[in-house]
């Protein structure tokens, strides 16, 4: 929907409103642009803007909700809908807080390597299976092109971690038995 920034731009000026368009940094290609797991330009305005109008659907934006401190609002063109998405941040922190409480006392980890292409992510996995040994608890990496729940079933761990997009971690979670961690939560761990 980059297509409607200019246009969502001049109406909200026009109603008074100061609106600025983050640049496209990261892996971003556009002004404006996020992607699932790339928030880099919208960051680095947190401190100028009051909240962030999204023009997406609910996964971009609820990625966006996750990592700042702002409101986000969505404006879904698709479904013809505005939503704040303050709540549904709430309940997705609480669901994670849950599940890193029960990793807490994990004894073993699967460590998720992703060969989808821009997933791939070899250095880290390692790292983070050094650090799990350093804690005296079990790792194995596991390499796979998608993550699915079934295939996952025949691997003895308590808790996973992805080190492919962090946001399977988040929106599959109800589709997995045990807790599948963002490395960042691992780390937090």
């Amino acid at each position: 929907h980059l297509h409607q920034l200019p246009i969502i731009k001049q109406i909200l000026e026009q109603n008074g409103i100061t609106i600025t368009i983050p640049k496209n940094l990261g892996r971003a290609f556009h002004h404006g642009q996020i992607l699932g797991c790339e928030y880099t330009g919208p960051k680095l305005i947190e401190h100028d803007i009051d909240a962030y109008v999204s023009i997406a659907n609910q996964f971009h934006t609820m990625g966006l909700a996750l990592s700042t401190n702002k409101p986000v609002i969505l404006v879904d063109p698709v479904h013809e809908t505005i939503t704040e998405l303050k709540g549904l941040k709430e309940q997705t922190m609480k669901k994670r807080y849950s599940l890193l409480e029960q990793a807490r006392h994990a004894h073993s980890f699967g460590i998720i390597i992703s060969t989808k292409s821009g997933q791939i992510n070899n250095a880290l996995a390692e790292n983070l299976h050094h650090k799990i040994l350093s804690h005296q608890k079990e790792a194995v990496i596991i390499i796979m092109n998608e993550i699915k729940p079934d295939q996952l079933l025949n691997f003895n761990v308590d808790a996973y971690v992805s080190t492919a997009c962090p946001r399977v971690a988040i929106e599959d979670q109800p589709r997995y038995n045990k807790p599948i961690l963002t490395v960042k939560e691992l780390l937090a761990v």
